[in-house]
């Protein structure tokens, strides 16, 4: 027991009492938390809970550690008059997890309890407005309050969105979450002109706001601020580069109460944290208006779209997923049969066929065949493409592409073949294509390649979908719905969203070997990460 309470001194850090080395250690303390209690499930990922501590004998102080921290009794928290101490703590991940305690007395350290718990998954957030042409949330109530005149069938990041261009348009509504607690805020939003400060999503009173997303022009760059609870001051995380203008930028901010300490992340990715921040209960939800000494400010910031706000801090994994968020830009069913060319699902515009392009019915399957027999029956090898209009994304960014591709080539050629690529100025920033060289699917964009594996099955249709999730700093491919392998991408692509989606050709083509032989199938393309679970229920033809 000697040596037992000497480790626990050497682990918290402190100097054991050599007086009483010897000594029996004291019973173990008692725990008791309401938020999650002993063997069972409780709580949930971001929720704080109290952990309460007290003994039968003189306690000068507790030292603890949670399953997941670096050290072993590396924390510690003062006991009161009566022994009694409370430790405040916010699970990151859910599962299984174990509260390691020890008294500190006169005579050493206690023995140490066994406290198991297990936290929940973290919850839904307390309410989600989409603002596709509706202002209630997902659940259909809590709806929102427009001022001023916003346009609620613009473009969104997803769908329609919220687009509040005059000064005066905003929206208001419930803020649905303790702000004094843990809470979290997370939207997406395009800022058109970065001349003034910007406002996207805020709590406040009816003096000033207590937390709010917003661009700050002063110093051109994202921003998660919470006013002091006398309403005089505002602490700020800024974002770690210039914000961009005229681009959909996922912005979320938490604020965790057991540490004070707020958090900004732009895109899925963290920014700048401020600790030392006490928050305090709001009234009202305000989007696209910030509010200060009774004032409204920072209006007109563009467009929102898809505004959530949780009652708990939500994690690094999460706010990856939600900034990874998918918006359909572009789809192509090919399904017309007939005619010089085929409409975007998304935009409504045709795009023309050209060259030697055209359709064809796979038993109950309407699609395009690029360089099929001529009238005669003659093989065909040369100028085949369609060329659509801008989807709007950067490969710079996260977006997703999918594909179902048929090579009817006869043999594995050493030529490339291109299914779908993504053109500005006449050359592919990307390119997802049959390899000459690797004779697999390979998908290259920025100067990256990565591919399948596999071999391609000759005049056998596949479903193919690459993705670059920006906040993982990788690209990945799957075959036929499922996940195959990933390359780290650093590159940083192109800022472009002018480049315009092409099917069946490389750019520049400098010889016919680029032009796809074969059949293309229902080509959509998106703003953001695809999923597993997403990939997989698209890998049936429809």
């Amino acid at each position: 027991m000697a040596a037992f309470a000497l480790a626990l001194a050497v682990s918290a850090g402190l100097s054991a009492p050599v007086a009483h080395a010897a000594a029996e250690p004291a019973p173990a303390p008692r725990v008791h938390s309401q938020q999650y209690p002993p063997s069972q499930p409780g709580g949930g990922v971001g929720v704080a809970g109290a952990f309460e501590l007290d003994a039968d004998y003189d306690v000068l102080k507790y030292v603890y550690s949670f399953t997941n921290d670096a050290g072993f009794l590396d924390k510690e928290v003062l006991a009161d008059a009566d022994g009694k101490a409370t430790i405040r703590w916010t699970p990151r991940v859910s599962g299984q997890h174990e509260i390691f305690v020890a008294a500190v007395t006169r005579e050493g350290y206690s023995q140490v309890p066994s406290y198991g718990f297990y936290v929940l998954a973290g919850g839904h957030p307390a309410a989600h407005w989409r603002l596709d042409g509706t202002l209630t949330d997902a659940n259909g109530a809590n709806a929102l309050m427009p001022h001023g005149s916003p346009d609620l069938a613009s473009t969104g990041y997803s769908g329609r969105g919220a687009a509040l261009g005059d000064p005066q348009d905003h929206l208001s509504g419930p803020v649905l979450a303790d702000t004094s607690k843990n809470f979290s805020l997370s939207a997406w939003v395009k800022v058109d002109d970065g001349s003034a400060d910007r406002a996207v999503v805020a709590t406040a009173d009816g003096t000033a706001f207590s937390a709010g997303l917003y661009y700050d022009a002063a110093v051109g760059r994202w921003a998660f601020g919470m006013t002091t609870a006398d309403r005089t001051a505002v602490r700020v995380a800024h974002s770690q580069a210039l914000a961009e203008t005229g681009v959909w930028t996922h912005l979320a901010g938490t604020y965790e109460v057991t540490t004070r300490t707020l958090s900004l992340y732009v895109d899925g990715v963290g920014q700048g944290q401020v600790t030392g921040v006490e928050g305090w209960q709001a009234s009202q939800l305000l989007v696209g208006r910030h509010r200060w000494n009774g004032v409204e400010v920072g209006g007109a910031p563009g467009a929102v779209d898809e505004v959530k706000v949780y009652a708990r801090t939500v994690n690094e994994a999460e706010v990856k997923k939600l900034a990874g968020q998918v918006g359909l830009r572009a789809h192509y069913r090919f399904n017309e049969g007939t005619g010089g060319g085929t409409q975007d699902e998304v935009t409504g515009a045709v795009a023309p066929l050209n060259g030697k392009t055209g359709w064809e019915l796979d038993r109950d399957d309407t699609s395009l065949r690029f360089n099929g027999p001529d009238e005669a029956g003659q093989e065909q090898d040369g100028e085949a493409h369609v060329s659509g209009p801008a989807p709007g994304i950067r490969t710079d960014r996260s977006f997703s592409i999918s594909a179902w591709a048929r090579l009817d080539t006869a043999t594995h050629e050493d030529k490339d073949r291109t299914v779908v690529s993504l053109v500005h100025n006449g050359t592919s920033l990307l390119d997802l294509r049959y390899g000459g060289t690797s004779k697999t699917w390979e998908f290259v964009v920025g100067g990256t390649t990565v591919e399948t594996r596999y071999g391609v099955e000759l005049q056998e249709w596949t479903y193919l979908t690459a993705v670059h999730d920006k906040a993982n700093a990788e690209v990945r491919l799957y075959f036929s719905g499922v996940y195959v392998t990933k390359v780290p991408f650093t590159s940083g692509g192109s800022a472009e969203t002018g480049a315009v989606v092409e099917f069946g050709r490389l750019s520049p083509s400098t010889a016919a070997g680029s032009f796809w032989k074969g059949g293309i199938d229902d080509v959509r393309v998106y703003a953001g990460v695809l999923s597993q679970e997403q990939i997989l229920a698209q890998a049936v033809r429809t």
